[in-house]
């Protein structure tokens, strides 16, 4: 039943149809997918930073005014 038109018919890199150009325009739309799940990676790290430096200068805000108020 493996016809030679049919054998790869589910696989359409390894049937000669298609042209390479379309091969290419899926890869490099893939690749830029990827790159901007990377950027938007990036960015996410760039808030988390953010937000855990804002807590922390908060915490601290507070413990330097609670001292200043008890210590005082």
């Amino acid at each position: 039943m493996l016809d030679g038109d049919h054998d790869h018919e589910g696989y359409p890199w390894k049937n000669q149809k298609y042209s390479r150009k379309a091969s290419s325009i899926y890869n490099s739309s893939q690749s830029e997918l990827k790159r901007q799940r990377r950027v938007a990676k990036y960015k996410s790290y760039v808030v988390e930073a953010k937000f855990k430096t804002a807590l922390k200068n908060g915490v601290r805000w507070f413990k330097n005014k609670y001292d200043a108020l008890v210590y005082a």
